[in-house]
């Protein structure tokens, strides 16, 4: 074994054992990894009612640097500022007497290799932590997808190995434990959108102003006349004009018509250029205890992913979208609002984009960022 592999090995253990922690660990290029304790629950499903035990799951919040769109279009994409922390790569020297700058140099060396392969469309592992990699699911919006290494979730659960998922019967009933209809986001593999940056203007090209070429007639010369002739010309048109008026046939003038009155017209009750009145709310619902976006859209829609519309139709009043407060008010909004794609797969493609925007805390508006989607009704 290289002195370069044993500092990466070392690393990953340095990073398991802070993660078991429950400390958490960023890395400036990549983002934060933070360990995520969650209490036992009851998971309702159509296979029926199953106790989950107490876990713990990783969670990802990835680096800015990461998401911007142009790192994956390009051929040579900008380094980040800084790869690691030098917390991390100073308590990595002090435990094994290394040079500082030795372990900094290979991470930062593993690190740029990790990026090169992830910007060029490659699957890529990450000193033990996990696997990063980049789909397009919706034609134009890029998705960064992390799946943590099953090995280090593993250990991160070792203390709650003796529990397993338990079905539950019917008949039995714990009203202290919490009731879910989905799991936590952090048990699934975490998709994060990848902003698209827009294109700058074009500005308008200038068009050349051909000035119009107008032939120049020469002038005319004019022959001034002498005062006799110019007395001779005005006696003759006051002839002219004098018999024209004598001999033209005066106008008849009609006598004014009567007014013609309007016929009655029925009012026709039928009008079809008026605007269509917008379509009401499903229902107005109070949120039950262990309420779920997803229980509501199954109920509603016969489809758990549409819930991101029940969440953008009540965007004011839902903080965070996996924590409903039982008994609020919220409105089901018909799927009409949302002009969804008539192909089923496309339109779970799409409720899956707002699902990643809405789960990054990433939404602003559904009508300004709709055709950001490339998904067009």
């Amino acid at each position: 074994m290289s002195h370069s592999e044993e500092i990466l090995n070392k690393a990953q253990v340095l990073i398991l054992s802070r993660l078991q922690e429950r400390t958490s660990i960023e890395i400036p290029a990549i983002g934060v990894f933070r360990p995520i304790f969650h209490m036992e629950y009851i998971l309702e499903g159509e296979e029926g009612r199953v106790l989950i035990p107490p876990h713990i799951s990783l969670s990802y919040q990835p680096a800015e640097y990461l998401l911007d769109a142009r790192h994956y279009t390009t051929l040579d994409p900008q380094p980040p500022n800084d790869y690691f922390t030098s917390d991390f790569t100073s308590n990595l020297s002090d435990l094994h007497g290394w040079d500082e700058g030795e372990v900094s140099l290979t991470l930062s060396t593993e690190l740029k290799e990790v990026l090169e392969g992830l910007f060029k469309g490659r699957r890529v592992t990450l000193l033990g932590i996990g696997d990063l990699f980049v789909t397009e699911e919706v034609a134009g919006v890029l998705l960064l997808n992390f799946i943590p290494n099953p090995t280090l979730t593993q250990s991160l659960n070792a203390p709650f190995s003796v529990y397993s998922e338990t079905k539950l019967r019917a008949d039995i009933d714990f009203p202290e434990i919490e009731v879910r209809q989905n799991r936590p986001i952090d048990d699934v593999v975490l998709q994060y959108a990848i902003a698209q940056q827009l294109p700058a203007p074009v500005p308008a090209a200038e068009t050349e102003i051909i000035p119009e070429v107008v032939p120049m007639v020469a002038p005319v010369q004019i022959e001034k006349k002498s005062g006799k002739a110019r007395w001779l010309w005005l006696g003759l048109a006051l002839v002219i004009i004098v018999g024209a008026y004598i001999l033209y046939p005066k106008r008849q003038v009609r006598p004014p018509m009567a007014p013609i009155e309007s016929p009655t017209v029925l009012e026709d009750t039928t009008v079809t250029d008026q605007p269509i009145a917008p379509l009401a709310p499903l229902d107005t619902i109070a949120v039950p205890k262990g309420g779920s976006l997803a229980a509501i859209a199954r109920e509603y829609y016969d489809n758990a992913l549409f819930w991101v519309y029940v969440y953008i139709a009540n965007v004011d009043s839902i903080p965070d979208p996996d924590n409903l407060r039982p008994g609020q008010t919220l409105i089901v909004p018909p799927l009409e609002w949302y002009h969804l794609k008539s192909d089923p797969d496309e339109a779970n493609k799409e409720a899956k984009a707002w699902a990643t925007i809405i789960l990054n805390r990433r939404f602003t508006s559904y009508e300004e960022q709709r055709p950001q989607l490339n998904i067009h009704p």
